[in-house]
C-alpha cells in the first residue's frame, strides 16, 4: 500500500482492507500495532490504512453475544471440571461464542479508533453462514463499485475467499496454524496478549509451577472490563510471584500513607 501510494499516477484508486469476522475474533489489527520486528512486523501509520469493516461481520458479532451459563449449566459444569471454585464465578456469563463475539468488538471499536475505518451497509443477515458471507461480500463489491476504490478482503475462511472470487472482489487467506510449534520466534511483550486471548477462550488457564491463574471470564464482568481487556489473577500466597506481590503492594501501601495523594490537585 506504501508503494502505491508513492505512485498514484499508476495507481489512481485508493488501496483498502476489508476484513471478515474470522479475523476480528483473532484481532489481526489490533495485534499488528503490538507486534514488532521480532514478529517480522514493520512499523506503520495506522491512520494511513484504511480498512472496510462489512455491516454484516458486525451484525453477526452482536448476534453471538446471547446464551449465558445458568444454575443448570453450573451444575453440568460443576461435575465435569475438578477445579469447581472457576465454576462458582460464572452464573450469567456468556458461553464461549459469546466471549469470542465481545472479544471482536473490542476489535471493532479498536479498528474505528486506531485506523482510518469505515463500515460497508447493506446485506441481508442470514442464519445460514454461506448465505450470510455471499451477502457480505455482495455488499462489499457495491461499496467498492460506488466508492470507486481498490479492496483487498482478508479472510481465515476458503469459502468466504469463493465468494469473493464470485463477487471479483480480490481476496486474501490468513492460515493461522492449529498446533504450536516446539519452537518459534515471538516477541515477549506479546505475551500479555496470548495469556488474554487464551484465558478468555477457555475461562480460566494455570501457569504450571508458578501458582498463579488468570481468569478472562467472571460474574458481573462489563462490556468496559472486555474493551480494556482486563484480566483477574490470582496468586498462591506461598508461591515466589505470591510474595513478591505482597511486598510490592506492601510497599505501594506504605508509599500510599506517607505521602498527601488527596492533597494534590
Amino acid at each position: 500500500m506504501t508503494d502505491r501510494k508513492k505512485d498514484p499516477y499508476r495507481f489512481p484508486k485508493q488501496m483498502c482492507f476489508s476484513v471478515d469476522t474470522n479475523l476480528l475474533y483473532r484481532r489481526l489489527f489490533s495485534r499488528l500495532l503490538l507486534a514488532g520486528s521480532a514478529c517480522g512486523v514493520r512499523r506503520f501509520d495506522p491512520e494511513k490504512v484504511q480498512v472496510i469493516i462489512p455491516a454484516l461481520a458486525e451484525e453477526e458479532l452482536s448476534r453471538r453475544v446471547g446464551r449465558k451459563y445458568d444454575r443448570r449449566d453450573l451444575e453440568e459444569l460443576k461435575r465435569a471440571l475438578k477445579d469447581r471454585t472457576v465454576v462458582d464465578d460464572l452464573y450469567n456469563c456468556l458461553y464461549k461464542y459469546g466471549r469470542k463475539a465481545m472479544n471482536g468488538q473490542t476489535e471493532v471499536a479498536l479498528l474505528k479508533e486506531r485506523y482510518n475505518c469505515w463500515s460497508a451497509q447493506g446485506g441481508k443477515f442470514d442464519d445460514d453462514k454461506e448465505l450470510r458471507d455471499d451477502e457480505m461480500l455482495r455488499s462489499l463489491a457495491e461499496e467498492v463499485y460506488e466508492q470507486k476504490i481498490e479492496v483487498l478482503f482478508l479472510t481465515n475462511d476458503d469459502k468466504a475467499r469463493a465468494h469473493a472470487n464470485a463477487h471479483k472482489v480480490p481476496s486474501l487467506v490468513i492460515g493461522y496454524p492449529y498446533d504450536v510449534p516446539t519452537s518459534l520466534t515471538y516477541d515477549p511483550w506479546l505475551l500479555m496478549e496470548l495469556l488474554y486471548d487464551l484465558s478468555l477462550l477457555h475461562i480460566s488457564i494455570s501457569l504450571k509451577g508458578t501458582g498463579v491463574k488468570v481468569r478472562g471470564e467472571w460474574m458481573g464482568k462489563t462490556v468496559e472490563d472486555y474493551r480494556n481487556e482486563r484480566l483477574r489473577i490470582w496468586a498462591a500466597e506461598d508461591s515466589a510471584i505470591g510474595k513478591a506481590l505482597r511486598t510490592d503492594l506492601n510497599i505501594v501501601k506504605g508509599v500510599k500513607e506517607r505521602f498527601p495523594w488527596r492533597d494534590l490537585r
